[in-house]
């Protein structure tokens, strides 16, 4: 976020704003020289364009690039730090907008800081993930403290970023892990308990349950309703819940309603918790939560649980 407080930003050592991007070769000119990081669209792109404000325009701050990732995704983290591969004293100006985000300039007059602004015109640097913190000029009086701020901060939001180029090669994989994971699909292993009870617990599944599913009342059109969740003693336990509506409520409550129909209601449950693992596997072993899970990261999260025995023996990792 931007700095909002003292409104001279060269008058204070408070964070002015702190985004993860993309070096880009800096530009020289007769007077000096000006370092470009482009920032994707979401929280970079903003914290870019909010460093665009008038107010900060020519504003003296000092800046500070630590190396994240290297251009194929490695994270460069040195034993428990990541490279300051740039800091120097330098000029708020405008940023440039283009279709995919924002690119973040400062400018340094030739000297000591336009120097160091060079150094990123390295090729090894080009398309690196960076992290870039912005402050007022008087931080530089406490440069331990910011770097111990920038550690803590890198860890927990930066350092699991998805690189552009990992999300090139994982998209160009993403065929591939389809194609092996309907292998996993079509087997017994996203039905086994011991699957269930590795990738969640029982109260992820309800609050699952009731965030995604609608009524699982069995009649002839699937009924939409909002869901809560309710307990069903004769299936699989301990995740034997169902999700069901008001109106439906007291159907699955009866014992009589639900042994005149147990194939379907057996049959529903096992979808929905298999869907569930599913979707767990998404977010844990895909690059952004939501794509086609990675079958190597699966065989090693199965391999650490102890049910890799379980897996089907055509399932293998993507190289």
């Amino acid at each position: 976020m931007a700095y909002t407080g003292n409104p001279s930003p060269t008058e204070t050592s408070e964070q002015m704003g702190a985004f993860s991007g993309y070096i880009r070769r800096p530009t020289p000119s007769a007077s000096g020289m000006t370092a470009q990081i482009f920032g994707e669209n979401g929280d970079d792109a903003d914290t870019i364009l909010a460093l665009s404000l008038s107010k900060y325009q020519d504003a003296e701050v000092f800046v500070n690039i630590y190396l994240v990732k290297d251009s194929v995704g490695k994270i460069m983290k040195d034993g428990d730090k990541y490279p300051l591969i740039a800091s120097f004293v330098g000029f708020v100006r405008r940023s440039m907008p283009k279709k995919d985000g924002m690119i973040a300039q400062f400018f340094a007059p030739n000297g000591e800081h336009s120097d160091s602004i060079s150094v990123l015109s390295r090729s090894d640097f080009q398309d690196c993930l960076v992290f870039v913190d912005v402050r007022g000029k008087k931080a530089m009086s406490d440069q331990d403290k910011i770097e111990q701020e920038n550690m803590q901060e890198i860890n927990l939001h930066y350092a699991d970023r998805i690189t552009k180029n990992e999300k090139s090669e994982f998209a160009r994989k993403e065929k591939s892990f389809r194609k092996m994971n309907e292998i996993l699909e079509l087997s017994d292993f996203l039905s086994r308990i011991e699957v269930m009870t590795s990738i969640g617990n029982v109260e992820e599944y309800k609050d699952w349950l009731i965030k995604t599913q609608t009524c699982s009342h069995l009649q002839e059109k699937p009924c939409l309703n909002h869901s809560h969740v309710i307990q069903v003693p004769s299936l699989i336990k301990p995740f034997n819940f169902m999700p069901v509506c008001d109106e439906h409520f007291k159907d699955l409550e009866s014992e009589k309603h639900i042994e005149e129909n147990s194939l379907y209601y057996e049959m529903k449950h096992r979808l929905i918790l298999k869907h569930w693992v599913w979707t767990r596997f998404k977010e844990k072993f895909s690059y952004d939560g939501k794509s086609e899970p990675d079958p190597s990261r699966i065989i090693e999260w199965a391999a650490s649980k102890n049910i890799a025995k379980y897996l089907p023996s055509k399932y293998q990792a993507i190289i």
